[in-house]
């Protein structure tokens, strides 16, 4: 136990004063000429623009749409035996647009099925 102190806490300071050493001499400066890398990302973004609005599959196709349910019931085929299993019985809710939603139960209890 006292030999891995021993070893621990020279290593320890070691790697400390390296990594400064390292971060001090080696650090990583921003270019001088800093216009002209805002041109050419300004370039990269317009070049990406024009790909999405070719591709037809974009934002502007998708319409925001409330989904809503009421007295909703869902029976799965029991595992063993021909008994039916009623998971939901006569459940009313909504699903709004631009909501999350999360479906939270206990272990087993037919998140996946559903």
């Amino acid at each position: 136990l006292g030999y891995g102190f021993a070893y621990i806490i020279p290593y320890t300071i070691v790697c400390m004063l390296s990594s400064a050493y390292c971060l001090h001499r080696f650090r990583m400066e921003a270019k001088q000429g800093g216009a002209s890398d805002i041109v050419e990302a300004e370039d990269e973004v317009k070049d990406d623009k024009s790909k999405t609005e070719n591709n037809s599959f974009n934002e502007a196709s998708f319409i925001p749409v409330d989904l809503s349910f009421s007295n909703l019931c869902y029976d799965v085929k029991a595992s063993k035996g021909s008994d039916k299993l009623r998971l939901l019985k006569n459940v009313s809710g909504v699903f709004s647009s631009g909501r999350l939603c999360a479906l939270m139960g206990e272990s087993g209890a037919g998140k996946t099925t559903l």
